[in-house]
């Protein structure tokens, strides 16, 4: 290893573990030949050197098991690369299930692996057991297997990873702690450490558990927190062979594997002990946490009935070792908000080893083009907001974010811990009428109105008819709203959006924004509130990243300020044939501009805004009267929730970044009708590229799935003549329609013939 920091480098590493070497891995084989890790202690120190090493393709969400497949792929390789011993073994994997429901979700994995072509096999209990003999499976109603899923040992994978890396011009320097960071016009520009300070413009925070820390350095919120985590070693076993599949039990919390001729087997626990860093030593180096016994005692019972041999097995340990976690489970990737050339990959949620290959390799290609090249969209730190790193809100949070992983995720699903954090103006009015509320950005959204005990299906039935024949009502407070301001705001909109924003003060327009290459950046709508100032809707979750994105396009010198107003707006939807007849009843003149008087309440009205009749904005202080104004009215509302929204808006065709569209998707391909102005004066960002565009070879549809018979989820697979061509992108049941809704991107030359996999069933699929 190097010993003298170097003064300037191409890129900066901060963190020598896994998700550094794999990126360091990457950026060598981009041709970065100029990029130096720092590492506090040793490399994989941290928690690297304790990780099970599982690799595994069975996992839930398309876009997440397309980043697992590619570890595999990888690891299988990498030692005949590198000439360095990694331990890779494909011995498969098999995950049990004890409920329906869990057979279910297990059906689901393997229609995802389809649309993948990832070999996996719905298998029976007692297949389970002569796959591995040590189990007992009696209790156990189905299971799936994949027999592509293997296994590394995690030291040995980073040595191969950094071996390459290093013949590409990595330089390492261990015992080398960051101390701070040099920025200058919104930019980074060098590292601070207790060494000296080396210049660069790209710095990558891959300090794992330490990731908030040294975010904070910088001003950059990264929400992640550390939790104790548990798995069990035992001498050897009589029948444990080297090749055994590893194995999970969602349903008991528990996994596992084979070890030294002995078994790995672990938990992920409800009710995960938080760990302060505090509490971790600033020279915890290879090293673990006190063993807990009365923490793991209820899955050791639940391991031993399904390893029966785990009862008279030797205890070699019990491995306590600190993993960070994020508030939603999933990794956080990408460059920060407000601070180009600061980028963080961290918070992999004990799957780093598996995780951090394919995101090392998107992370690495963002970082080279200068924009991400596949969909990190639900892996973008900018999906969270700076109340979201808060030490209160993460260690009540991160406690359910284990076990969270093993749950079954049903209509409204939700955590439980770290809520009322945002609270709509309406919130207490709307739980008194039944609200089931799930969290959207911190705010606190109602899924589905349960009044006179109504099942979530019977609620979004009646909320979804409401709309269609007379009037909703849905509190729209959790939109996202950006405050653009200045003499030179209406241009920089103008400048960004595909459609023309050449607003009257109270006018309003749905639009997209793109980037240079003509891919969809984003899709909100634009409020002119008065003549320098301007309100951008975006939904709940794009808050961060809408605002980021107009902030850093605007030029240096435009006379510009953009904030986020969010908490400064109630907002109220009003959907149905009587939506206007409603207003007027209140003494509103319904139009698309304002100020109008509703009740006491100031409004603007805006007409034709995330699938409303009308968006009625309001400031927050009124929002609550405006509510108790409109329940009154002769023609009452019915409250409707998100379940019936997402119905309606997979009925409209309207997509929904994120899902139906990502920065990955082309506008053309993103079918975006009048949200794009061809025949806009003002170029914007992206139109040179439409402009020279060829005709899209995939086209964004919405289908109706005919027939009855399972429901096909996100990610199922589209077919055409038993070959894949595509994915669903979202589905809902619409009950107004009495029809399965599903929006797709699928070939644009694609005609009849087309069928989905719901759950193993292939059913037809008709455009709408």
């Amino acid at each position: 290893m190097s010993d003298t920091l170097p003064s300037h480098a191409q890129a900066v590493i901060v963190g020598g573990g896994i998700a550094g070497a794999n990126l360091a891995y990457h950026l060598a084989k981009r041709g970065w030949r100029d990029v130096v890790i720092l590492e506090r202690q040793q490399l994989s120190s941290g928690t690297t050197w304790h990780s099970a090493g599982n690799v595994t393709r069975l996992v839930t969400g398309l876009n997440t098991m397309r980043h697992h497949a590619y570890a595999g792929d990888l690891y299988s390789r990498l030692e005949a690369e590198t000439g360095q011993h990694v331990g890779w073994r494909e011995c498969g994997r098999v995950i049990l299930a004890r409920t329906e429901a869990r057979v279910a979700e297990l059906h689901r994995l393997k229609t995802t692996g389809r649309a993948l072509g990832i070999d996996m096999h719905i298998i029976s209990p007692r297949e389970v057991e002569e796959k591995v003999p040590v189990i007992q499976a009696k209790d156990a109603i189905g299971a799936i297997w994949c027999p592509s899923d293997g296994r590394v040992n995690a030291t040995d994978l980073l040595a191969a990873l950094i071996k390459s890396a290093r013949q590409g011009g990595l330089r390492v320097f261990e015992n080398t702690g960051v101390t701070g960071f040099r920025t200058k016009g919104g930019r980074v520009t060098g590292v601070v450490t207790d060494k000296g300070e080396i210049a660069t413009e790209v710095v990558i925070n891959c300090a794992g558990l330490w990731g908030r820390q040294i975010g904070a350095m910088a001003g950059v919120t990264v929400p992640l927190y550390a939790v104790e985590h548990f798995y069990l070693l035992t001498k050897p076993i009589p029948g444990v062979k080297p090749d055994m599949p590893t194995f999970r039990d969602p349903d008991g919390l528990i996994y596992g594997r084979e070890d030294v001729g002995g078994l790995l087997a672990g938990c992920f626990d409800k009710n995960a002990k938080a760990l302060p860093l505090e509490r971790i030593p600033t020279d915890f180096s290879f090293s673990l946490l006190n063993e807990d016994w009365d923490q793991f005692e209820p899955y050791m019972e639940t391991a031993i009935k399904r390893i029966p041999a785990l009862e008279t097995a030797e205890v070699r340990m019990l491995l306590n070792g600190p993993e960070s976690f994020t508030p939603d489970g999933n990794p956080i990737v990408g460059e920060a908000p407000g601070l180009r050339g600061y980028f963080v990959m961290a918070g992999m949620n004990s799957a780093g080893v598996t995780s951090t290959a394919s995101i090392g390799r998107a992370l690495a290609d963002w970082i080279v083009e200068g924009h991400p090249c596949e969909d990190l969209s639900d892996l973008d730190l900018r999906r969270f907001g700076d109340f979201h790193g808060g030490e209160a809100f993460l260690k009540t949070r991160v406690s359910e974010i284990p076990s969270f992983h093993f749950f079954i995720h049903d209509a409204g699903h939700d955590f439980q811990n770290g809520r009322d954090m945002r609270l709509s103006p309406l919130h207490g009015r709307l739980a008194a009428r039944g609200a089931h509320s799930s969290s959207a950005f911190g705010w606190e959204r109602p899924t589905w109105f349960g009044e006179n005990g109504k099942t979530h299906a019977e609620a979004t039935a009646t909320e979804c008819h409401a709309a269609a024949n007379g009037v909703a009502l849905f509190d729209r407070t959790s939109l996202g709203k950006a405050l653009v301001q200045g003499p030179d705001a209406g241009a920089l909109l103008q400048s960004l959006c595909a459609n023309d924003v050449s607003l009257a003060p109270g006018e309003a327009r749905a639009t997209a924004f793109l980037d240079a290459r003509g891919h969809v950046a984003a899709l909100p709508v634009i409020v002119r509130l008065d003549g320098d100032s301007w309100l951008v809707l975006s939904a709940a979750e794009q808050t961060t990243r809408d605002r980021d994105w107009i902030a850093r396009h605007a030029p240096a010198t435009a006379r510009v300020a953009v904030s986020d107003a969010s908490a400064a707006w109630g907002a109220l939807g009003l959907r149905g044939p009587a939506a206007g007849k409603l207003l007027a009843s209140l003494g509103g003149e319904p139009r698309n501009s304002g100020p109008v008087e509703l009740g006491y309440a100031p409004v603007r009205a805006v007409k034709d805004a995330f699938g409303d009749d009308w968006l009625l904005l309001t400031p927050t202080e009124f929002a609550a009267g405006l509510y108790d104004s409109i329940v009154a009215a002769d023609l009452a509302p019915v409250l409707a929730g998100s379940l019936a929204s997402e119905a309606l808006r997979l009925a409209d065709g309207r997509p929904a970044w994120g899902l139906d569209v990502t920065d990955q998707t082309h506008a053309l391909s993103a079918s975006l009708g009048d949200l794009v102005d061809a025949k806009k004066r003002e170029t914007f960002l992206g139109s040179s590229a439409l402009v020279v565009a060829k005709p899209p070879a995939t086209i964004r549809r919405t289908f109706t799935v005919a027939g009855d018979g399972a429901r096909p989820q996100a990610a199922a697979p589209i077919l055409l003549r038993n070959k894949v061509i595509g994915t669903v992108t979202s589905a809902a049941w619409a009950p107004h329609l009495d029809r399965m809704l599903v929006m797709a991107q699928v070939p644009a030359r694609a005609g009849a013939g087309l069928v989905v996999d719901a759950e193993g069933q292939e059913r037809a699929l008709e455009p709408r």
